[in-house]
């Protein structure tokens, strides 16, 4: 499942730069007005990145937490009280 977001996540960024390098190339506006929008057009993708990044974090936190919780429930409990030493024979 994580090697289909992986290969869907260079798709789309593969089709970005293709995109913003056709759109360079082809720019009827002046330089600095195609530099605002690259800008722009980068600060969106970024804030795109950082929003799914962040829910793949949670979800991975969310599985830590599982395991870490299955794991201390399953643990014996403490025995408390002096530890028994044994009588010399």
């Amino acid at each position: 499942m994580a090697k289909s977001y992986s290969s869907a996540f260079l798709a789309g960024l593969a089709g970005f730069a293709a995109g913003v390098a056709v759109g360079i190339l082809f720019a009827p506006d002046k330089g600095t007005t195609t530099r605002k929008k690259l800008k722009e057009n980068f600060n969106d993708l970024a804030d795109q990145l950082h929003e799914e990044f962040a829910e793949e974090i949670d979800d991975i936190k969310s599985a830590l937490n599982l395991e870490k919780e299955e794991k201390v429930g399953n643990k014996p409990p403490l025995k408390r009280g002096r530890p028994k030493t044994r009588k010399p024979k």
